[in-house]
């Protein structure tokens, strides 16, 4: 977790659960708790100190910008436009799982209303279950903030999803006696007399639970077996003509510009610059030229649309031209890999963004896909 979060900021987000594993484990000796966490604390820190100062010794800070710096995006403070981000994450959890996620929900909701039981405070303070759950929570908030939640970033929160749910099973089986034992005293018609929350819920959710994720072990293993069985490559193959056409078609320098040229580059071997970090919003104008004008890319690949700020920095030394569609996945979002050639302007010219509109296409583009 420590090295991930020196090259992905979003890790940063994990870092408190990561923090509450340590507290949750000696919490019964609070001296040990507080020594614990100073030399997390300064491990982590001075860790994430020397990668800097080795990054910046070798010249290399300015490559590995995106790592350290922000997005310079306005961040609406409304509570309703957080609650809408907030709605927008729940779709994505719904849509990338309708098992795990959910279930996990219900056994962290039922552990807090039970705190008062042996076995919801158990859980809670549990190194494990609360520590997944802080992560999670972690997570969660990174996503809302920054308003980006691709299905990929929900892989880390389904592991402790799964952590969450194996833990808090054990725990309610282990403190739950089933609603009528025959060899008590107790009338089957006095269930009311039970403790409902120390005994009665955990018997069925612990149940509940391992029974439910039985049922999602064969079905995600009956999907993921297909998926073995019936590959489809088709972004190997989108990649694969996008390149050949471009050596089809000769335009300037063999370079593309393209949000998933890290990707292409792999398939294929095409030389890329990705676009959200060669030419992103932490660069400034003069760095963008730079890059662009040392580099002199021939092509431009978006999916499905075009970014207004990448058409922007573009625009500044180029006209750009839709060529060619190239299909892929099935996400109705990202589905097509357009590919653009870039003609650059006459006599060495450079527009400028601060007395022209360049996030628009302008009289010598053939753009045929929305600008967004």
């Amino acid at each position: 977790m420590l090295f991930r979060s020196l090259t992905k900021t979003s890790a940063v987000f994990l870092l408190p659960g990561f923090g509450l594993a340590i507290l949750l484990a000696v919490k019964s000796a609070p001296r040990l708790a507080a020594r614990c966490a100073v030399v997390a604390a300064v491990s982590c820190v001075g860790t994430f100190c020397l990668w800097v100062l080795a990054i910046v010794r070798l010249g290399l800070f300015k490559n590995f910008r995106d790592f350290f710096s922000n997005y310079p995006i306005d961040r609406p403070k409304q509570v309703y436009v957080i609650l809408h981000h907030l709605l927008g994450l729940f779709h994505t959890a719904w849509m990338t799982d309708h098992i795990v996620f959910p279930l996990a929900a219900l056994a962290a909701l039922a552990a807090i209303w039970a705190w008062r039981s042996s076995w919801g405070r158990l859980l809670l303070l549990d190194p494990v279950f609360g520590a997944s759950a802080g992560t999670i929570a972690g997570s969660i908030c990174f996503m809302v903030y920054d308003d980006y939640h691709p299905p990929r970033y929900f892989v880390v929160v389904l592991v402790f999803c799964i952590l969450m749910l194996a833990k808090g099973a054990g725990v309610m089986l282990g403190h739950s006696v089933p609603p009528y034992d025959a060899n008590s005293r107790r009338s089957p018609n006095r269930t009311t007399e039970l403790d409902f929350t120390g005994s009665i819920l955990p018997f069925f959710l612990g149940r509940a639970i391992i029974v439910i994720c039985a049922v999602a072990v064969v079905l995600y293993g009956v999907r993921t077996t297909q998926f073995v069985a019936h590959p489809g490559f088709t972004f190997v193959k989108a990649a694969s003509d996008l390149t050949r056409f471009i050596d089809e078609h000769p335009n300037g320098r063999r370079l593309l510009v393209s949000v998933s040229g890290d990707e292409i580059a792999l398939v294929t071997h095409l030389s890329g610059l990705c676009a959200p970090y060669a030419l992103g919003p932490c660069a400034s104008n003069r760095e963008t030229a730079s890059t662009l004008a040392v580099y002199q890319p021939g092509w431009y690949a978006e999916w499905n649309s075009v970014n207004p700020t990448t058409l922007e920095l573009l625009h500044t030394h180029f006209s750009v031209e839709q060529v060619a569609i190239f299909h892929a996945f099935d996400l109705p979002a990202r589905n097509s890999l357009v590919l653009f050639k870039l003609h650059p302007l006459p006599s060495g010219q450079v527009r400028n963004s601060l007395t022209q509109n360049l996030q628009v296409p302008l009289g010598d583009d053939k753009i045929y896909v929305p600008i967004k």
